[in-house]
């Protein structure tokens, strides 16, 4: 009845965005909701589905890694323990509907936290968002998740939230917050499968391999992200996101990208990444 237990360096059941593989995403790269935990953590992990799995449950125990140092030895001291719920309100062959929460609490050993981001460029050495280092007991993290198919029309939104004890003179609660909505249209009509609860979305299959009679298939996305890194004596700073993207997949391994971002700070300055990729992966 317990179901499946999975251990080692894994994912922790936390934001829809992360559990899908790199390999698969919409765009070249994640929001910042991506730098708020390591994508990879040490730990152990149950799961299961229930209901012919129209309900997934995952609930697992993990070391307190830093967001972008998952192999930091200084955080053996902490722990996290996740947990995630999602729900398949519609599945058929024709439209899959995917909502989903999760929470994290999170206790590190050093007693500090720190989010930083380099949003819509994350080659970028810069931290365009940073909160700098936080003395903190703990924080806890909650997620919302939605996920639309519908033949060729796919859209996808969550919504991450933060909450800071911080354990300095000041004592204050800071709520840290990013969100993001994305939609995609395959012009060449083909359709994005379901695949689970731990990893969404099967990865998208031409229809035709491009050859000297076919294109293979083209894909056009739109996403918009937000992001607020400013709560009471944090001035961590904010930013919007509007990428245009544009992908094309030659057969089932290889694949073409290219993204356009412009990106808006609290300061009303302003950056533009033009970004582009060719990807095979098997």
């Amino acid at each position: 009845w317990v179901g499946n237990l999975k251990v080692g360096q894994i994912k922790e059941p936390h934001r829809l965005e992360v559990l899908m593989s790199s390999n698969h995403l919409l765009f070249l790269e994640r929001t910042s909701s991506v730098d708020f935990a390591p994508i990879f953590n040490s730990g152990l992990m149950v799961y299961n589905d229930f209901f012919n799995k129209k309900l997934s449950a995952q609930v697992g125990f993990f070391r307190n890694a830093h967001p972008n140092n998952a192999n930091n030895l200084k955080a053996n001291g902490g722990f996290n323990v996740t947990g995630r719920i999602t729900v398949l309100p519609l599945q058929s062959k024709e439209a899959t509907l995917h909502i989903g929460s999760s929470y994290s609490y999170r206790k590190p050993g050093t007693g500090t936290y720190q989010v930083a981001s380099s949003g819509a460029a994350h080659l970028s050495r810069k931290k365009y968002l940073d909160t700098d280092v936080l003395e903190v007991g703990a924080s806890e993290l909650l997620n919302f998740e939605f996920l639309f198919v519908r033949g060729p029309f796919f859209i996808q939104s969550e919504y991450l939230t933060s909450r800071i004890q911080k354990h300095d003179v000041l004592k204050e609660t800071i709520l840290l917050s990013s969100a993001y909505s994305q939609i995609s249209y395959c012009l060449t009509g083909e359709k994005r499968s379901y695949k689970s609860s731990l990893t969404g979305l099967d990865p998208l299959l031409p229809l035709h391999n491009f050859d000297r009679n076919h294109f293979g298939a083209w894909e056009l996305a739109l996403r918009y992200a937000a992001a607020d890194f400013n709560d009471g004596s944090v001035f961590g700073g904010k930013q919007k996101d509007l990428t245009l993207g544009l992908n094309w997949y030659l057969n089932p391994a290889v694949k073409v990208t290219a993204n356009k971002v412009w990106t808006t700070f609290e300061s009303e300055k302003k950056l533009a990444v033009f970004e582009f990729r060719m990807q095979l992966a098997f």
